[in-house]
């Protein structure tokens, strides 16, 4: 987010990036992505998918999680002065599944970022150089599901003239709809309301 706590500093000193965030909606983001297909479309049996995908994430180790403070952090009301909270969290995940084996999965979330969106990103393997003796850089492939909607596919083109050089070029499709779209917690309340 591009924001900081604003007026939650003393809710940000008892729950931090980890639980405010990552416990909470990034790891159900995960948890969609890594999930095997469902028996049905019923929220019973997407769960009991997301539990399986969630149950295969290899427990952390030190070296795996990176945490901070934005600047000014401590001076924000109902923040201790000394506060070790983290404002900042990066982890590397490891999903221990056969479709999953051995690829990395990098999350973070945090307080006064460049920009404030919710996105997935894909780095394909990088390829090996077939001209000249630099490889180029790896295609991935990005997914944005808030505040806007969209999708975007970066390749490697060839570059006119002469030389074979390549330079990135990015594909984008926006769905950019948000005065209808439900917010979170209105959709979560509304689920609710139904019985979901």
């Amino acid at each position: 987010e591009s924001f900081g706590v604003k007026d939650r500093g003393g809710f940000y000193e008892e729950t931090g990036a980890i639980r405010d965030v990552i416990q909470n909606h990034l790891l159900q983001i995960l948890a969609h992505l890594t999930m095997e297909p469902p028996v049905g479309s019923d929220s019973e049996s997407i769960r009991d998918e997301k539990m399986k995908a969630l149950k295969a994430v290899q427990p952390l180790r030190p070296e795996d999680i990176l945490r901070g403070q934005y600047l000014g952090y401590r001076q924000e009301k109902g923040v201790a002065s000394d506060s070790r909270v983290e404002t900042f969290a990066a982890m590397k995940l490891q999903v221990n599944s056969w479709r999953w084996q051995g690829v990395p999965f990098l999350v973070r979330a945090g307080k006064c970022l460049p920009v404030t969106c919710a996105e997935v990103q894909i780095r394909f393997r990088q390829p090996p150089a077939v001209f000249g003796n630099q490889p180029p850089p790896a295609n991935d492939f990005r997914f944005r599901i808030g505040p806007d909607v969209h999708i975007a596919l970066s390749a490697q083109i060839l570059c006119d003239g002469i030389r074979m050089t390549g330079k990135t070029q990015e594909l984008v499709a926006t769905h950019c709809d948000v005065a209808s779209r439900m917010g979170d917690y209105e959709r979560l309340l509304t689920d609710a309301l139904q019985g979901d």
